[in-house]
């Protein structure tokens, strides 16, 4: 979980993340993200769950918050301090 929102993917070849997937970390229900404004800082892309309303509004295109979550997944899982364990025993099936 990024941002109070819950990952999940899947892995392609060689270990590559793909199909990268937004859900509510309220009710598991999937977010598809909307361009929230582009302004003189940049562009926010709004994740707002169609189900109960929950929403989280991130700097930057749906694009660069798909790079960022996916590096940050990668680091994690990289992490000599196995920080990917600690999180599933915290957040159990939200990082399925």
């Amino acid at each position: 979980m990024f941002h109070e929102i819950v990952w999940r993917w899947s892995y392609a070849s060689r270990g590559r993340l793909f199909h990268l997937l937004p859900f509510c970390f309220k009710c598991d229900t999937q977010i598809h993200p909307k361009i929230g404004s582009i302004g003189p800082l940049g562009e926010k892309t709004d994740y707002t769950c169609d189900h109960c309303g929950n929403q989280v509004l991130l700097d930057g295109s749906h694009e660069q918050v798909l790079g960022w979550i996916s590096r940050q997944i990668q680091r994690k899982l990289r992490s000599p301090s196995k920080e990917w364990k600690t999180a599933i025993k915290t957040h159990g099936w939200r990082n399925k």
